[in-house]
C-alpha cells in the first residue's frame, strides 16, 4: 500500500499513533506511541521483547491511528 501525503504529514509531523496489535485469543491491544515514516512504510519503535512485537511476529495484521496533535482540543475548567 502506498501512504498518501497527508498520512506521511501525520507520521513525520510531532502527532501520535495508536498501533493496534491482536493477542494469540483474538482480543485487540493498543499502544500510543510516536512514529515516522521513510516515505514508503509506517515505522514503529519497540523491542523484541514487548509483547506488541511478539504479536506481531504471530499475526502481523494492525491497525495504526495517528492523531493530528495540533487539532487535538482538551478539556478545561472554566
Amino acid at each position: 500500500m502506498t501512504l498518501d501525503i497527508k498520512t506521511i504529514k501525520m507520521a513525520k509531523g510531532a502527532n501520535y499513533a495508536a498501533l493496534t496489535t491482536l493477542f494469540d485469543n483474538g482480543s485487540p491491544q493498543t499502544h500510543v506511541m510516536w512514529v515516522d515514516t521513510d516515505g514508503e512504510h509506517i515505522l514503529i519503535n519497540t523491542e523484541i521483547h514487548r509483547v506488541k512485537y511478539k504479536n506481531i511476529q504471530k499475526d502481523p495484521r494492525v491497525n495504526v491511528m495517528t492523531v493530528s496533535y495540533t487539532h487535538l482540543t482538551l478539556p478545561t475548567k472554566a
